[in-house]
């Protein structure tokens, strides 16, 4: 990792530390910055030291600790808890993306299903009915275990064999009910907005329809990878904002569902419009193509294998070689 980016990364922690040292009490700050102290011992150990290797599964584990602990803790650990747990998967995430980006953005994914299968469980306490209280039990549990299976074998998942656009393509049936949820989002904003929150609610339409035209591209589309990819990384954007807005309002366990799941479905997303070459064509529209015409003039077609001295190169064979001279009969 080259200076730039150690010193950008080290202005930014110190900056979120400034901006939380008036939200949260010491002892989160001082998680904060132990945790912060981690990444950096961990980005200066060697490639192949076992502790590297190691220390990305450990954090995540440990963020899925603290995101059960600010659950089923008191309301005043809540916060603090909750902010340790995203940074804890946001630094094991970001040390396991140097190797295995796709298990990164499934351990995303799992964290914050497992977050919201934590709440169903917890919130059916509070329900009136003991049917609505089985059915949150039932459900929040089912989504939690789904979360932590999907951090277990994220590495799994994400290689060969595991997640890939032809498995996506068959959950026909799945994408279609799950695009709902950015019809009843772009709905909700309605309600939102004339409570006066407009900022929320521009961010839950562009989320609710973005995520709406993903699962309708993967319903019905069979080659639209590229505007799949777009939507989900504009859904991602949007749903990362109300992350911030949500932890903003100190609304910890919500924010911290939205903050993860929006980095999984930008980075997922930015992932697909990579593998069809949309990135190399954005990232080429700021290249100099002086240079790029340099590089290529510098390799000259003549280049070719040097034959050694005194030696002359292979007669060439086949359908382009010249014909074979007949042999010449013997003279009388």
């Amino acid at each position: 990792m080259s200076w730039p980016i150690r010193a950008l990364g080290l202005l930014t922690f110190g900056l979120v530390t400034n901006l939380l040292s008036d939200a949260f009490p010491r002892p989160a700050l001082i998680a904060l910055i132990l945790v912060g102290a981690v990444v950096v011992a961990m980005f200066h150990l060697p490639e192949d030291a076992p502790a590297r290797q190691v220390l990305p599964g450990a954090l995540l584990y440990l963020a899925v600790a603290a995101a059960a602990l600010a659950v089923v803790t008191p309301a005043s650990w809540t916060g603090p808890l909750t902010v340790v747990s995203v940074l804890l998967v946001l630094i094991g995430c970001t040390a396991l993306a140097v190797r295995h980006r796709a298990a990164a953005l499934v351990s995303l994914a799992g964290l914050s299903l497992f977050t919201i299968g934590l709440v169903c469980v917890t919130g059916a306490a509070d329900e009136t009915y003991t049917s609505a209280k089985v059915i949150a039990s039932v459900l929040g549990g089912f989504v939690a275990v789904f979360g932590l299976l999907l951090i277990v074998s994220r590495r799994h998942l994400a290689g060969p064999g595991g997640i890939s656009m032809a498995s996506l393509r068959e959950m026909r049936v799945t994408w279609s009910r799950a695009g709902t949820i950015g019809a009843v989002a772009a709905i909700g904003a309605i309600q939102v907005a004339r409570d006066g929150e407009w900022l929320v609610a521009s961010l839950m339409v562009v989320a609710g329809l973005s995520w709406l035209a993903t699962t309708m591209t993967f319903v019905f589309a069979e080659h639209a990878e590229s505007f799949a990819g777009a939507m989900l990384t504009v859904c991602g954007v949007a749903a990362t904002g109300l992350g911030l807005v949500a932890f903003h309002s100190s609304v910890f366990l919500p924010g911290a569902i939205a903050l993860l799941a929006g980095l999984a479905m930008a980075g997922g997303g930015l992932t697909l419009l990579e593998s069809e070459g949309v990135l190399a064509g954005l990232t080429a529209l700021f290249r100099s193509p002086t240079k790029t015409d340099q590089n290529h003039a510098s390799v000259r077609p003549d280049d070719g294998p040097s034959h050694p001295a005194g030696s002359a190169p292979a007669r060439a064979t086949g359908p382009s070689a010249d014909p074979a001279e007949p042999p010449r009969s013997p003279e009388p």
